[in-house]
């Protein structure tokens, strides 16, 4: 199983459950699981009856039939990501069990290929929120032009002529667009229709 680090709510959350099912949370303070994205180290339990830390609500022994268990972390290396507020230390990006399977008795060539996977999970990982962002800021990209499209439209094309004025009109958004219009509209010979607009904020 895939547990992902949501810092926001300080919890490792289930990837991959059941469709329409609310998702499994794991606090760090529970269970292997929470200790190996807190220490960010391969934690190898040979034996899970004899553990202490196993949680079998957090650690997934459902129907109590775990027998060993392997818990990686996935880090996100600081070299690898986008530096946040100065922050130049490795970021948990959560970590994957491995239980059940009968592990070699010093458990080294297991914790080398579960590190290889961690790191290509990682990768992954990455891949997969940067397409996520790139496609919502393309989105919103798209609606801001079609706002902006909206808001000119609504500007007018050419001044109105009236006897003895010279009259001009400029639109200029501090941003893509803006919430001001203006409009000015001939009514006779005489008077003319000025309406000024002003929405503070944005959206």
């Amino acid at each position: 199983t895939v547990w992902l680090f949501e810092p926001e709510q300080g919890v490792l959350v289930l990837t991959g459950g059941p469709p329409g099912a609310p998702p499994i949370r794991a606090n760090l303070s529970q269970g292997v699981l929470g200790l190996t994205a807190r220490s960010r180290q391969v934690i190898n339990v040979p034996d899970c009856k004899l553990e202490p830390l196993f949680d079998p609500a957090v650690d997934l022994d459902v129907d109590n039939d775990v027998r060993c268990m392997l818990s990686v972390p996935l880090v996100q290396r600081a070299r690898d990501r986008v530096r946040v507020r100065g922050a130049h230390d490795d970021r948990a990006a959560g970590a994957v069990r491995l239980a059940q399977g009968l592990l070699v008795a010093d458990g080294v060539e297991d914790e080398r290929v579960a590190e290889t996977l961690a790191a290509q999970c990682v990768v992954f990982i990455q891949r997969e929120r940067m397409s996520r962002s790139l496609a919502a800021a393309e989105k919103l990209d798209r609606e801001i032009k079609l706002a902006r499209e909206i808001q000119m439209s609504t500007l007018p094309s050419e001044m109105p002529r009236l006897a003895d004025y010279d009259m001009a009109g400029q639109f200029c958004p501090a941003d893509e667009t803006g919430g001001d219009t203006f409009d000015l509209v001939r009514l006779d010979e005489r008077r003319l229709f000025l309406l000024l607009g002003d929405a503070s904020g944005h959206g």
